[in-house]
């Protein structure tokens, strides 16, 4: 395998490392990468659009309608009706029956007089309707993960993504809840934080320290 030449030990040529099939080896594992890249973006993009979809708001208000758009939809529902409007107009309250059952409480969230967020609170209900919420749902969103307490779908998108929507069913000790969570929702809900520590920061006078 080795030969000795002037006191020089080298490599007999058909061991010796061939540039160009290295070269071929490192363009295949690049061109490979690459085409991995493009399928788990094309398959994230699809994920995506199907769930921009499926799930494009609240019953029949859109994700980032007005809270006008809200009123008038409650004041024309024969199930639903408004409670009340929090002060800062971020929430709008309301009552009456939903999926076939009375409401212990329910809330749209807004920030700019954009819808983000809705959440229903049923109180506590039987394992019967439970299951028959769960059946109805994974219908129109597809099929849930589940586990003892908790039922969600995240219409196939990794947790880790940004703008992630979801639907998280919660059975505790409180009862049944069910939140409708757009993709909106992390943008807005830091927007939000950021106005709320800068209000706190201006209210501090350097004349009052």
């Amino acid at each position: 395998m080795y030969t000795l030449h002037r006191n020089r030990c080298t490599v007999c040529p058909e061991y010796s490392i061939n540039p160009q099939k290295s070269n071929v080896q490192k363009s295949n594992q690049i061109d490979s990468r690459i085409k991995d890249s493009i399928y788990w973006a094309e398959k994230g993009a699809k994920v995506i659009l199907h769930a921009d979809s499926v799930f494009t708001g609240f019953m029949d208000l859109k994700w980032n309608s007005s809270k006008k758009e809200a009123i008038k939809f409650l004041k024309t529902s024969k199930e639903l009706k408004v409670d009340f409007i929090t002060d800062d107009g971020c929430s709008i309250y309301f009552k009456g029956f939903f999926a076939g059952s009375v409401i212990k409480s329910s809330v749209l969230s807004y920030y700019n007089d954009k819808l983000y967020d809705a959440w229903v609170d049923f109180g506590y209900k039987s394992d019967v309707f439970q299951q028959t919420l769960i059946e109805n749902l994974e219908l129109k969103y597809g099929k849930a993960y589940k586990t003892d307490k908790v039922c969600m779908w995240d219409f196939g998108i990794l947790s880790s993504a940004k703008n992630h929507p979801k639907i998280y069913l919660s059975d505790d000790k409180e009862g049944l809840s069910l939140s409708y969570i757009s993709k909106y929702r992390d943008e807005y809900e830091a927007e939000k934080q950021k106005l709320k520590d800068n209000k706190e920061k201006s209210s501090i006078k350097l004349k009052d320290l």
